[in-house]
């Protein structure tokens, strides 16, 4: 590196710190923003009708960089911020292009909380080839062949506010030259902007650092206060439920919801045996986990959620733990999102607490201590989140043990583009036929307490896109979102099926429902009032009540 430094130090040109920025918009524009522009392109196809408005909008998209830049890159740290910014854009680049995603407040989220097993599973060539053209050799060019001449503070100063002024006079000029365009541009199709690189993540970085400040100032607040264990007339069994929140499930790809593909073989026994509902018109509250994990243990709904919101009250794992129930939640995901901060918690994904694991640590290792759980609070009301790693991607081959690879050919790779559509969708399914198995398992180890009244409910926390129209993974925005990444499982599993609750839920099956039923079902099921309840909401509620 040293010689070629040298050598390319023979090159070094002098730019001043406006000409720098000026020249980095340009090189992000032409060669960071493929997914803005082809999202541009479909609905503004190259043409000379359409030459000026699509010339004004990379004139506002570069005008729009500089003003960024100008407000952020610091004269005397200028080159250790644009380092940071190209590899940063380059692997933003990557995954817009590849994946089809967006980085929002909600995928920033997903970032920061994903753990060194699943940041391992998204690298690839691809991936480092986006980062050596975008970002190290760009990097290396500023480093030893770009001077700075060098400035005093008040130059820089007036520099700095000279391109904010120039560079937002050309952007008002570029809108201004096709104002009607733009005005049906911006209203209408809001959606393009989500794919400006790297002003949109940006952004969402600005926004997402508010938020978190917003949500450490405000008090945490406590919900259903006068939450109390409804009394029986009779001397009912204790409750033990098991709730399974699975990972990256697509509701369409069980065969019990008229699947082709036999993907889900226990459940359609048990479904002809009467003891499971699938609520085959169910949604999920958002598309990501960080965003629908705390959602769906959350009394907002989804109409009123926010991340911000959940994060500063209480869910109903702590309704329930303040009524009496022993609450414990096991996970072999990354973590649960601020769920499970004031209950009992175990992870699962290591091979000293998981008993079960090879390439990576199985799901049904979850079950190894639960009898142990369950001896510990002998004729206790208990519930047990159960939270999956189910068919998290883009490494679906990686989520299933050897022996469950038995739809083929497969996609032995996280660089989803090269496999074909069947590839793809044999190696997801695989991991759902895995899934089928876990939850057998699961109801297996619950038939084992007949003197409890068990149940078991399974949802996932989101879809799945598969490469339908282009589009990989999941975490686009709500209102851009595919059907495919809000379709979802739900499932209920009793022992007995004798009961009106199972009736009620039975007549539900066929009816819309979404995560927001949740909150309300559980409690329900472990029969816990409080005025926050809401009958409509709940699927084991009848048409009067409880």
């Amino acid at each position: 590196m040293t010689v070629f430094a040298k050598r390319l130090s023979n090159f070094s040109i002098e730019l001043s710190y406006p000409m720098l920025l000026i020249l980095l918009a340009g090189f992000w524009v032409m060669f960071a923003n493929q997914s803005f522009y082809q999202a541009l392109f479909k609905i503004y196809p190259l043409s000379v009708d359409e030459g000026l408005f699509l010339a004004a909008v990379s004139l506002l998209l570069w005008a729009s960089l500089v003003l960024v830049l100008s407000l952020f890159v610091f004269h005397r740290f200028s080159k250790a911020i644009i380092i940071i910014l190209l590899m940063v854009t380059a692997s933003s680049a990557y995954f817009m292009d590849s994946y089809h995603t967006v980085i929002d407040e909600d995928m920033i989220t997903n970032i920061l909380k994903t753990d060194q097993a699943e940041a391992f599973d998204l690298l690839n060539m691809k991936l480092f080839g986006y980062l050596f053209f975008l970002g190290i050799i760009p990097s290396v060019f500023l480093l030893y062949a770009v001077k700075l001449k060098p400035v005093g503070w008040k130059k820089a100063l007036l520099q700095r506010m000279g391109l904010f002024v120039v560079s937002l006079i050309i952007a008002l000029t570029a809108v201004f030259s096709a104002s009607e365009q733009f005005s049906s541009f911006l209203r209408e199709h809001k959606s393009v902007r989500y794919f400006s690189n790297p002003s949109f993540y940006l952004y969402s970085s600005a926004k997402f650092i508010g938020q978190s400040f917003k949500a450490e100032a405000a008090p945490f607040q406590s919900i259903a206060m006068d939450a109390k264990k409804i009394p029986s007339t009779s001397a009912p069994k204790p409750k033990l439920l098991v709730m399974v929140v699975g990972e990256t499930a697509r509701g369409d790809h069980l065969q019990i919801n008229g699947y082709p593909q036999p993907t889900t073989p226990n459940l359609e026994r048990l479904m002809q045996s009467g003891n499971l509902i699938s609520f085959q018109q169910a949604t999920s509250c958002g598309t990501s986990t960080a965003y629908s994990v705390p959602c769906m243990f959350s009394a907002l709904g989804e109409d009123d959620y926010s991340p911000t919101k959940a994060k500063q009250q209480e869910n109903v794992l702590d309704v329930l733990k303040r009524v009496g129930i022993e609450v414990l939640w096991l996970d072999n995901n990354s973590d649960s999102k601020g769920v499970a901060d004031r209950v009992a918690y175990q992870s699962y994904k290591n091979s000293d607490i998981n008993p079960v694991c090879d390439v990576e640590c199985r799901d049904e290792g979850m079950l190894a201590n639960l009898d142990e759980f369950v001896g510990q609070h002998p004729q206790k009301d208990m519930v047990v989140v159960l939270h999956q790693m189910g068919n998290h991607g883009p490494a679906y081959f990686k989520r299933v043990p050897e022996s469950f690879r038995r739809f083929t050919p497969t996609c032995d790779t996280n660089e989803l583009s090269e496999c074909t559509q069947d590839e793809l969708k044999n190696t997801y399914d695989n991991a759902i036929l895995y899934t089928d198995e876990f939850l057998q398992k699961t109801i297996d180890w619950l038939k084992n307490y007949s003197q409890y009244e068990t149940a078991m409910i399974y949802a996932s926390d989101h879809g799945e896109s598969l490469g339908e129209n282009g589009i990989y993974l999941h975490g686009l925005p709500n209102f851009m979102a595919p059907q495919e990444q809000r379709d979802i499982p739900m499932l209920v599993w009793m022992n007995d099926t004798n009961n009106a609750k199972f009736a009620n839920a039975q007549q539900k099956q066929a009816l819309a429902t979404n995560h927001d039923a949740l909150f309300h079902s559980i409690l329900s099921f472990m029969e816990v009032d409080t005025q926050l309840y809401q009958a409509e909401l709940d699927w084991f509620a009848n048409p009067t009540g409880r």
